[in-house]
């Protein structure tokens, strides 16, 4: 009898502690080659918010210390010190020391001033500013999504499942949306079925391993198209192939979480592009932060995975032409 009241106590006593802890929160943020942090996105309470200023937005607002920051601008008290992880490799603790007005791109926005380690800018008006790394306040299950060189093994494997798929997909794109047969002006007029696959695939991946061993891929494909040999001077036509791969651990099968297959020129103004920085595990769900960019513009992104698909759940733009 006493054992079993001492068990329902210390039941009490377990749920009555986990209630009293604070629910996970989190935030995450770019950080400038001229030290500046500029948050993207807040976690609380499961859900996903960015309260902070956007470009050009509250540009007059007289700010000179932290304790001026409006409430508004914060999903909760502003934590000075927070955790750097640089595009180098390299992590680092940092604090905020104050906020600042800061140049990006060709405008401004508010951010957060660090004693992070910063770089000269070699241009008058970058566009984009350069990046240093990403930083985030709070210790949680954050994996850094590598680029994988070409002789790597994973690349390889990885190489060989994506020009069969590039293959049908782009097939697909240049029957419905090209038209070669009623166009005799499209470059696909000029090459058949059999000289495309003929041309080489380049890919560019990025992978972040999970707790338990899954892995992330993201994966960027291009062939290029030039009507003659003279290719310095000529802008050619661009097959594009992007999208997020799941491999469950210890199996060799790809799964696609998305794909976008896109046909552009040499300025690839149609285009975006992603950029993925890390794999973010947060009570027992998984999400992506990337970046998202295209002509003129500069967009941080969370993405959810779910079962088999990913989806957006909140996008910060930080730039707009």
């Amino acid at each position: 009898m006493k054992i079993l009241i001492r068990v329902t106590q210390f039941v009490l006593l377990l749920h009555t502690v986990l209630q009293a802890q604070p629910p996970t929160r989190f935030s995450i943020g770019i950080v400038q080659t001229d030290g500046v942090l500029i948050p993207v996105a807040s976690y609380h309470d499961s859900t996903w918010v960015n309260p902070w200023p956007e470009e050009y937005e509250h540009r007059k607002l007289q700010i000179r210390f932290i304790e001026d920051i409006p409430n508004s601008w914060l999903k909760y008290p502003l934590q000075r010190n927070w955790y750097l992880q640089l595009f180098s490799g390299a992590n680092k603790n940092i604090t905020i020391t104050e906020p600042r007005l800061s140049k990006n791109h060709c405008g401004s926005i508010w951010g957060l001033l660090t004693n992070s380690p910063t770089k000269p800018v070699e241009c008058d008006n970058c566009c984009p500013f350069p990046k240093i790394g990403f930083a985030y306040d709070t210790e949680v299950s954050i994996s850094r999504m590598d680029s994988l060189t070409s002789t790597s093994q994973n690349h390889q494997t990885f190489n060989a499942f994506i020009q069969s798929v590039f293959d049908v997909e782009e097939d697909a794109v240049i029957e419905k949306e090209m038209r070669p047969d009623q166009n005799p002006k499209s470059i696909f007029h000029i090459f058949t079925e059999t000289k495309r696959k003929q041309i080489q695939v380049k890919l560019t991946l990025h992978v972040a391993v999970a707790r338990n061993g899954d892995r992330i891929f993201y994966f960027q494909a291009f062939r290029y198209y030039y009507k003659s040999d003279k290719r310095r001077y000529e802008c050619p036509t661009i097959s594009y192939f992007s999208g997020f791969v799941f491999q469950k651990a210890k199996s060799a099968k790809f799964s696609f979480l998305d794909k976008r297959f896109d046909i552009d020129n040499c300025d690839m103004k149609l285009s975006t592009f992603k950029v993925p920085y890390a794999l973010i595990e947060l009570d027992n769900k998984r999400y992506i932060f990337t970046l998202e960019s295209g002509w003129g513009s500069e967009t941080y992104m969370i993405l959810e995975i779910i079962g088999s698909k990913i989806q957006e759940v909140i996008r910060t733009l930080i730039h707009a032409v």
